[in-house]
């Protein structure tokens, strides 16, 4: 018996130090999650936004640059569920652009209305520590661009478009700093987004708006761009720690 016990014990205490190993690396990841006041995940705090800045929903190659001259604002709600690293912090906004001209996809001439959702992310890699928004419509298709995902179908000139994917913005806030206000900024210059990567869950990921005639549906999707620079105000004080 001690002889098996002597054969067995190398081998139990390598089973044992591959499970610490293994644990250790599935769980190498943290996520910006918002928290309230009391250090509770937040639930259903509700923000109002107002652009600060020119908007222009979106921009392709053959898409003119539309400043909505009627500004921008937004309504939404954001959550954090889930626990531990895999706690996340995700909700729903919609957008609504005044002023727009040719541009339509509200119920109102000139009124541009995005319906998206919204995930907190690192912006760029998680090592940096920066926070962003993915701002997406649903579902997000794993390829946008691929025409599978959920799409927003808008007018310009009165030819009908359709819009894919998503964007990611730029937050204003810091770690573990308590605030009502913040500051969300996607810009870009000519057809290219400021930003595009981001860090979800452990994984760097890109998201990016894609732009299509919708009659030409046999065409592929050009790649678009947008510019948003917003001040929102949540419903309660909040802070973002990681999960």
């Amino acid at each position: 018996m001690q002889s098996i016990t002597k054969k067995l014990f190398p081998t139990l205490v390598a089973v044992c130090v591959m499970s610490v190993v293994g644990s250790a690396t599935a769980s190498a990841y943290t996520n910006p999650i918002l928290e309230n006041a009391k250090g509770e995940h937040a639930s259903k705090v509700k923000f109002t936004g107002k652009a600060t800045d020119t908007a222009v929903p979106v921009t392709d190659r053959f898409t003119g640059q539309y400043e909505c001259g009627g500004g921008e604002t937004s309504t939404g709600e954001l959550s954090t569920t889930g626990t531990g690293v895999a706690a996340t912090t995700s909700g729903t906004a919609t957008l609504v652009f005044k002023g727009c001209r040719e541009l339509r996809s509200g119920t109102k001439g000139g009124e541009f209305v995005m319906k998206v959702a919204m995930s907190l992310v690192w912006l760029g890699k998680e090592s940096e520590e920066r926070l962003g928004w993915l701002v997406s419509i649903p579902p997000e298709s794993k390829q946008p661009g691929n025409g599978e995902g959920g799409k927003l179908k808008y007018t310009d000139h009165g030819a009908e478009n359709e819009l894919e994917g998503g964007f990611v913005a730029e937050l204003s806030r810091e770690l573990g700093e308590t605030f009502t206000i913040e500051h969300l900024s996607a810009r870009s210059e000519e057809i290219k987004q400021e930003y595009t990567k981001y860090t979800e869950e452990g994984k760097e990921q890109e998201s990016i708006l894609w732009n299509r005639w919708y009659e030409l549906d046999k065409e592929p999707f050009e790649k678009a761009v947008t510019n948003i620079d917003e001040e929102q105000t949540l419903a309660e004080a909040v802070k973002i720690v990681k999960s």
